[in-house]
């Protein structure tokens, strides 16, 4: 896929916005979600594959977040996608005001925002950025739900759709799809692990796991 620039995504009422839109937000082959495999229980080579199962879902789905940090980058949306930290002047009526200037990236780090944060972020981008930042929010939010399985689609549907109007869109969607794969996924498979597993050890490996794979 060749990479595209935000200046290049062209006015909506060319063929080759529509021609954009359709690259950018086609689906990844492999959804976002997990692969469940067949546990084998019993013993303590019962406890090694429950243990390898863990491992492989947190590989597979950072492999898919990889995939979709790459098509971000080659659509050109990471530039809503780098998200800054909250200040200190929340109060102001100047979204600007509200951001310390830095920069987390969504994609790698979405673990360490909060739904304030990103609450605040979709507002700011939806009333602050830029045209095409805005193309590129909705662009996103098609990719991803493209990208996602039914089951997972209903599962963000369920907060997503409670947002107010002013702060929907692809940065939004995008964290609530996270937070259910790593958290209510990885949190499932947890059960399929022996008592000693706790969700930081699970978490921990998949930081380690993260490293490799990225």
């Amino acid at each position: 896929m060749l990479p595209l620039k935000k200046e290049d995504y062209g006015a909506p009422c060319l063929s080759v916005f529509s021609k954009n839109m359709a690259m950018a937000t086609a689906g990844l082959t492999k959804k976002f979600g997990i692969t469940r495999h067949k546990i084998v229980a019993g013993g303590e080579e019962g406890k090694q594959s429950k243990s390898t199962h863990v491992q492989q879902v947190i590989i597979n789905i950072i492999h898919r977040v990889k995939e979709g940090h790459q098509r971000s980058k080659a659509m050109d949306f990471m530039d809503i996608c780098n998200i800054s930290q909250l200040g200190r002047n929340l109060s102001s009526n100047n979204p600007v005001d509200w951001w310390d200037g830095s920069e987390i990236n969504l994609w790698t780090d979405w673990d360490l925002c909060t739904h304030e944060q990103i609450r605040r972020w979709q507002f700011s981008v939806n009333k602050l950025f830029s045209d095409e930042d805005r193309i590129a929010s909705n662009w996103l939010q098609v990719f991803v739900y493209n990208s996602s399985t039914d089951s997972l689609q209903t599962a963000v549907a369920k907060k997503y759709d409670k947002l107010p109007l002013n702060q929907k869109g692809g940065v939004t969607y995008l964290f609530l799809t996270l937070c259910e794969m790593f958290q209510r996924d990885i949190a499932k498979s947890r059960k399929l692990c022996s008592s000693s597993w706790t969700f930081s050890s699970i978490m921990e490996s998949h930081a380690t796991l993260a490293k490799m794979c990225w």
